[in-house]
């Protein structure tokens, strides 16, 4: 009976000292802690605070803080290194810790609900292979200021960045959904031409005070909307911005190279280009810009 009890906790992921025993490395000593964190991953964390997550394939989804087998040891998590073989980063996985600088590695496709929820991260690298960041996944991380996406993202869910102020946000060029109150405390965003979703309250309660988004009618019409859903009528500014054939970002008389510039006002050039019809596209001819209609 008791060998059937231990196979069942196996099969369900659940994390015992039974499973800390039979899933730590060889050579762990008594200095280290050692948990099971999926199927086929393991995770141990030293005495300087280091966590090293081993093995390949998904974390667990944790319902519940406390679910967590790390849970009473959050606070001692300082640094994190994750196998270039795991795939998702499990739900409240690294809420509430004292981590600063993470990595996430190419081979993560999936961030989980609420993954760093409150934690001091204040520098994060994501991988190109990243296609969703789920609900609250970075939300209240008050030392983040800078994120930059990779083309791969598709989806950024609802309250990943709420309460979270975002000096510079590069969206990537390849978002397709932003779900309800993504972004709260960011001052400018700029919307990549890719995305087809933007939830009528994307921004709610948010500082957002210019918003840029491809002249096409589709994409006007999805930010506007997402303004007027998020009460920021009188607040945030809706701009159109063009692309030349170099793919830079026109705005105005201004020429920019990212999103991530556009929405951060980095311009190249001042005075060269000039749109004054919402179905122009710039055409540079040496030093000055001629306008070719569709």
């Amino acid at each position: 009976m008791k060998y059937f009890i231990v196979v069942l906790i196996l099969a369900l992921n659940v994390s015992t000292s039974v499973l800390a025993t039979v899933n730590c490395p060889t050579g762990t000593t008594e200095n280290v802690d050692c948990w099971s964190c999926g199927v086929t991953c393991t995770a141990v964390l030293d005495q300087t605070g280091q966590m090293t997550i081993s093995g390949e394939g998904e974390m667990t989804y944790w319902m519940q803080e406390e679910d967590v087998p790390w849970h009473d040891k959050r606070a001692n998590i300082k640094n994190i290194i994750i196998s270039d073989q795991i795939t998702t980063i499990g739900a409240r996985a690294f809420s509430f810790t004292d981590l600063s600088n993470v990595s996430i590695p190419d081979s993560v496709t999936y961030i989980g609900t609420m993954a760093f929820y409150n934690s001091n991260i204040s520098d994060i690298h994501f991988g190109n292979q990243l296609e969703i960041i789920d609900y609250g996944a970075f939300s209240d991380c008050s030392n983040l200021h800078v994120v930059e996406f990779p083309d791969s993202l598709n989806r950024i869910d609802s309250y990943a960045f709420a309460g979270v102020t975002l000096t510079s946000v590069d969206l990537g060029n390849g978002l397709e959904k932003i779900k309800k109150r993504a972004f709260e405390n960011v001052i400018a965003l700029a919307i990549p031409n890719t995305v087809t979703e933007i939830d009528p309250e994307a921004f709610k309660y948010g500082s957002l005070k210019v918003l840029y988004c491809d002249s096409s009618q589709e994409q006007q019409a999805l930010c506007a909307a997402a303004i007027e859903g998020s009460g920021l009528q009188g607040q945030c500014t809706l701009k159109s911005y063009f692309k030349d054939e170099e793919g830079n970002l026109i705005v105005g008389q201004r020429k920019y190279a990212s999103l991530e510039d556009l929405a951060n006002g980095k311009h190249i050039l001042k005075r060269i280009y000039t749109i004054d019809e919402a179905n122009a596209v710039a055409k540079p001819t040496g030093n000055t810009v001629r306008i070719k209609y569709r």
